[in-house]
């Protein structure tokens, strides 16, 4: 099966916010931000996916645009929230390309770990083919000719 990141997106608006063991937060100009980057303009992808964190008893409150890295890749948090231990949280590749995927079980390290939140994640199986942070290429193009390119 291939994963796109629209499908992705498609399968993540679908999951019940219960589940997403999160309390939406709102961003430093009040609003509640839950949507990702728009597309590359290049036709470039990024990886999205979860990442797995520990958390103390209390939890940790983490805003879009926090970072963390991964095999030596950025990547940011995608839906701020209060997080509780063991949830999944929605991250994507600050790069584009295949390079930015990675398998589920990765390491990620957060880049300034937010209070109650350890330094360390898991890159987490996405339910759908088993992949970890995935999704990361480029678009094709129409044509190839020399005035696309």
């Amino acid at each position: 099966m291939n994963i796109t990141r629209r499908s992705l997106l498609q399968w993540l608006a679908a999951i019940p916010a219960a589940l997403l063991v999160a309390t939406p937060a709102a961003t430093e100009s009040g609003d509640v931000s839950t949507t990702p980057a728009a597309p590359l303009a290049d036709g470039g992808t990024r990886s999205i996916g979860w990442v797995q964190i520990e958390t103390s008893a209390g939890g940790t409150v983490l805003q879009q645009g926090d970072t963390g890295t991964c095999n030596g890749f950025t990547y940011q948090v995608v839906i701020a929230g209060h997080y509780q231990n063991d949830a999944w949280v929605v991250v994507e590749s600050l790069g584009r390309g295949a390079q930015a995927n990675q398998p589920a079980g990765s390491l990620f390290r957060w880049d300034a770990p937010r209070a109650g939140c350890r330094p360390m994640a898991t890159v987490a199986r996405q339910p759908v083919d088993g992949s970890g942070l995935a999704g990361g290429g480029r678009f094709p193009r129409a044509c190839d000719c020399s005035a696309c390119a």
